[in-house]
């Protein structure tokens, strides 16, 4: 397989940028990822085993600029890693950059959002409840036909603490419990919706 100086500067101009643009990958990874979109361009530029300019052009526009190549590769290390890890923390940097993807990413966004600040509510509860015994609790609301658990003021209506001392560990629990559905929740949205791997990627 031969090609021209034009078509060799062409393609190493290009690959410089990327390998500038990946810095934020480690040296090994980084040169895999040069590694990767190189042999993708002389794959798509070679005519009879020549590497023609033109192509490396039209493969090169096609790719998209390095720095958008650089993009797309740490969004699929934070979709591969979200989708095999329970942090919390790394679930929602995944969507959190999903979201700004797009409307189908805001959405998972949201989801990871409500799901993890419920949790937390619930172990706020858990805790106030020894400060506060008289407001905060289980309350059940008639005219809503709910139950709400959480802070009610001295100045609302008296109304029965439906827990009592049994508020904190259920809290706690139920917290928990939030954590590890949302956490499921978002992993298998994960593996199922995330963005499809671009042609060079998608093996």
């Amino acid at each position: 397989m031969t090609g021209n100086n034009e078509s060799t500067q062409l393609m190493e101009y290009y690959l410089g940028r990327l390998g500038r643009a990946a810095a934020r990958f480690p040296p090994a990874e980084r040169e895999e990822i040069v590694a990767e979109i190189r042999s993708h361009i002389l794959e798509r530029s070679q005519i009879g085993g020549v590497v023609e300019a033109g192509r490396v052009r039209e493969t090169l526009e096609a790719l998209g600029t390095p720095e958008e190549i650089a993009s797309q590769y740490v969004t699929n290390a934070l979709f591969e890693r979200a989708a095999g890890s329970r942090s919390p923390w790394v679930l929602i940097r995944a969507t959190l950059h999903w979201a700004a993807l797009g409307a189908k990413g805001f959405g998972i966004f949201a989801i990871a959002i409500a799901g993890y600040v419920a949790a937390g509510a619930f172990f706020v509860c858990a805790i106030l409840k020894a400060f506060f015994p008289e407001n905060i609790g289980l309350w059940y609301l008639p005219s809503a036909g709910l139950f709400a658990m959480g802070y009610r003021g001295a100045a609302e209506p008296p109304m029965p603490e439906l827990l009592g001392h049994w508020l904190p560990p259920v809290a706690m629990v139920l917290g928990l419990l939030t954590i590890i559905w949302t956490t499921h929740i978002l992993r298998a949205l994960i593996r199922r919706k995330r963005p499809a791997k671009p042609s060079w990627q998608a093996r």
